[in-house]
């Protein structure tokens, strides 16, 4: 169904480009396309393809790279689509018999370069399947729309374009799809000839009368615009390219409500407080001193932190000079020697006397009861 093995291996699957190499299948009448079947007047055709398990004549072959089917014809690099139709057949040992359901009822799009010949072992490729493709268009938003690649249109040789493949509705055993050569991106720019020919050169539907290229919306790789592009900056000085003025903003509808100027309530004025019973303190104030007051050197000052000059102190508050203060400690002891600690060794026991002065041992002499 898909992408065959390595070009290496003789093993091949039975999809569109691999029946017709072989002579198994061949496509449906008018379905083996060239640049030749189509006009920029008339770049439509629809078709019918049937499933490929029901008939030999099951597939569309399109190859907008040569003129006509003549080895001789003029022709460009383009690839060579087929165009298939997968049914899922339930008769046992039928063809597409185990047809998995990503590809049942669907419209398989496969490359194959190759020719026409059972020893030909070029391998093929699938690029999508519809009618819900992958390669969703954003032209077409419903995605049942699928467009190729494009190589620029030489009018000389009449080669090139793009291919653009509409499924149309599918079937339980057809499909109806119709393929659009695309002969250039846009339909036009506003004013042009190709916007005054009425046609559809780029496969969008819509003729040029129509067509937003014509009508200045959108360009060939945006979608709609949102308004008038702005000036851009000019490359010497910064300044907008653009001479006329910029708009100006035009004022609100209505201005904002303001806010209430309401002066808050006035406060009534507070009641008179009535003075309820004393009470005794706490703590009572001590009793006024019948001391006599203090002579004037020791009144306390008046401010609250004077600097008070040493004259004005008693001699008994008076600072005492370096002179007066007593010699530090370091002066009036010499210092201590640090002592050492020795560790602490057992005492020898003393030495034994030579062995000509130790005493014998005595002996036990044998008492009366011993005998």
């Amino acid at each position: 169904m898909g992408m065959s093995m390595r070009n290496s291996q003789a093993v091949r699957c039975h999809n569109a480009p691999y029946n017709w190499r072989i002579g198994w299948a061949t496509t449906v009448p008018s379905g083996n396309l060239t640049a030749g079947n189509f006009t920029i007047a008339s770049n439509r055709i629809r078709l019918t393809i049937p499933g490929s398990g029901l008939t030999d004549a099951n597939m569309v072959i399109a190859n907008l790279g040569r003129a006509t089917h003549e080895p001789t014809s003029r022709s460009i690099p383009y690839p060579r689509y087929f165009l298939s139709y997968r049914v899922r057949n339930n008769t046992q040992g039928g063809y597409d018999r185990g047809l998995p359901d990503s590809y049942n009822q669907k419209v398989l799009i496969h490359t194959y370069d190759g020719t026409f010949n059972e020893r030909d072992f070029n391998r093929s490729d699938i690029v999508d399947a519809g009618p819900r493709f992958l390669q969703r268009d954003p032209a077409f938003p419903a995605g049942n729309v699928w467009t190729g690649p494009f190589t620029p249109f030489n009018s000389t040789t009449g080669l090139g374009g793009g291919l653009r493949v509409k499924v149309v509705s599918v079937g339980p055993s057809s499909a109806v799809v119709e393929l659009c050569r695309m002969y250039s991106q846009t339909e036009g720019k506003p004013g042009s000839a190709e916007c005054d020919s009425n046609l559809d050169r780029d496969c969008d539907g819509l003729v040029a009368a129509v067509d937003p290229d014509c009508n200045g919306e959108w360009g060939s790789d945006t979608i709609l615009s949102q308004g008038p592009a702005s000036p851009l900056p000019d490359a010497t000085d910064g300044r907008q390219a653009s001479s006329s003025p910029p708009p100006t903003r035009s004022p609100p509808s209505s201005p904002p409500p303001a806010r209430s100027t309401r002066a808050p309530p006035a406060r009534s004025p507070p009641s008179a407080v009535v003075p309820g019973p004393s009470r005794s303190p706490r703590f009572s104030a001590p009793p006024p001193s019948n001391s006599p007051p203090l002579p004037q050197s020791m009144a306390p000052p008046s401010s609250p932190h004077p600097r008070t000059q040493p004259s004005s102190l008693p001699p008994s508050l008076k600072p005492l000079s370096s002179s007066s203060l007593p010699p530090p400690r370091s002066q009036r002891w010499p210092p201590s020697p640090k002592l050492r600690l020795l560790p602490r060794f057992p005492q020898p026991s003393p030495p034994l006397p030579p062995p000509h002065q130790q005493q014998p041992p005595r002996s036990r002499l044998p008492t009366p009861s011993n005998v």
